[in-house]
């Protein structure tokens, strides 16, 4: 959750802020340029990986060799995600073959005794993201299946001042833990360190820990972001068999979108007949419609042999399908996104875009629960690989009507699994 599109209001929001709280905004001065690295405009030339097809470059036949099996495993991992879920133990996968479908349930087995009569204030970033509303909804859901109390702060927590009134008003209440959801530490230092020196456990669902953090919380589910746009590498590999025209957006001044965007490059840079061009972007850009149809439009007229293109959030997307459009390349270009939210899902079933990678959000809610669970038994928090969240490459035959992709068939039953452990079956 931007970390991801499906919570990009609250991005937009509190990375203005922790921009001035935490770190200077990597584009220098904050200045509101889309740079397109095209050789038309720049005598620097483009911002690509690889070089063009396998006979204008000269590659050599070891190298087509590599290509094409490398080619062959990404086709094998779009596969397995379009028909199903795929795992990889980490975000960062050093190829095609670390996904791999999912079989049976890869989440822990076991979890200490939960405790008796606990309270959990939850603080979804803002209860007007439908994904933070779901997961706090969730979360909520979850900690009753236990037999817990739960609070939804439902003000809001897109800013220092809103999370750190919100922290405030939970800890007020003396809870046994408290649950954020896409709400990052930087945000509410203070408050959090109070949690911990009060032994509260906390726990960031859509959340990892970020280096210019001072305080953290205790433990975080992560939402699997890079990894969503490794698979959107591997299919842009698969579906074009290695020789791909790439537009992408980068949103620089977004630590997690950058990092994400970063993976997709370096995954492209294994595709040696593959060109990849850069829209580097800022949030404030992103957020602007009229701005976003220009810039991308900007690119395609740059561009003009592209065939696929990369959306780094779906809010960004009608107006980048506008700009689609308006350059009469909706029927040339394969438009991927990534976190399958509704804007995303939807633009599938209407034949604007073609792939959307994402999980399920109540299935975030139960493994940050489960953390708690954990941490109120004092027992060690689980890392990504152990949380074992499940992919699926969104697609069309596969998206659901409702937009919602939650409601996807093919999920694992992760409240049976988790209330297996945590003892409550049936219940």
């Amino acid at each position: 959750m931007p970390r991801h599109s499906r919570l990009l209001p609250h991005r937009i929001d509190s990375q203005r802020h922790r921009r001035r709280i935490a770190r200077p905004a990597p584009v220098a001065g904050g200045v509101a340029v889309l740079l397109v690295f095209a050789a038309a405009c720049s005598s620097s030339g483009p911002s690509t990986n690889g070089a063009g097809s396998t006979a204008a470059s000269g590659i050599s036949g070891s190298t087509a060799a590599r290509d094409s099996g490398f080619a062959a495993a990404a086709k094998q991992a779009l596969q397995d995600a379009t028909q199903g879920l795929v795992f990889s133990p980490t975000d960062t996968p050093s190829g095609p073959g670390d996904l791999q479908p999912y079989g049976s349930w890869r989440g822990p087995t076991s979890a200490p005794p939960p405790r008796k009569n606990a309270l959990v204030e939850i603080i979804p970033c803002t209860m007007e993201a439908p994904a933070c509303a779901t997961t706090a909804e969730s979360t909520a859901a979850a900690a009753k299946a236990l037999g817990w109390r739960s609070d939804i702060i439902t003000s809001g927590a897109v800013n220092p001042e809103q999370a750190a009134q919100a922290f405030n008003v939970a800890l007020s209440r003396k809870p046994q833990a408290i649950v954020a959801i896409a709400v990052d530490a930087v945000l509410a230092p203070q408050q959090i360190a109070a949690a911990e020196k009060a032994g509260i456990v906390t726990v960031e669902d859509a959340g990892d820990p970020q280096p210019s953090e001072q305080v953290a919380y205790n433990a975080y589910v992560s939402y699997r972001q890079p990894l969503e746009w490794a698979l959107d590498g591997y299919a842009i590999i698969a579906n074009s068999n290695g020789t791909a025209n790439i537009l992408a957006v980068d949103i620089t001044d977004n630590t997690e979108l950058h990092e994400a965007y970063n993976e997709f490059k370096s995954v492209i840079a294994q595709c040696s007949g593959c060109k990849l061009t850069t829209i580097s972007m800022t949030i404030s850009q992103l957020s602007d419609p009229t701005e976003t149809q220009q810039l991308v439009g900007a690119a395609l007229a740059a561009n003009p042999d592209a065939d696929y293109f990369q959306m780094t959030a779906s809010e960004g997307l009608p107006p980048a399908i506008a700009a689609i459009r308006e350059a009469g390349k909706q029927d040339k270009l394969t438009v991927l996104l990534e976190d399958a939210d509704p804007a995303g899902l939807n633009a599938i079933t209407q034949g604007e875009a073609n792939y959307d990678p994402g999980f399920s959000l109540g299935w975030l809610a139960y493994a940050g629960v489960d953390q708690v669970v954990r941490g109120l038994a004092k027992a060690p928090f689980l890392t990504t690989a152990q949380i074992g969240l499940g992919l699926h490459m969104f697609s069309t035959g596969t998206t659901p009507a409702s937009g919602n992709a939650d409601d996807y068939s093919g999920y694992q039953d992760y409240a049976a699994h988790y209330e297996k452990i945590w003892g409550i079956s049936g219940t």
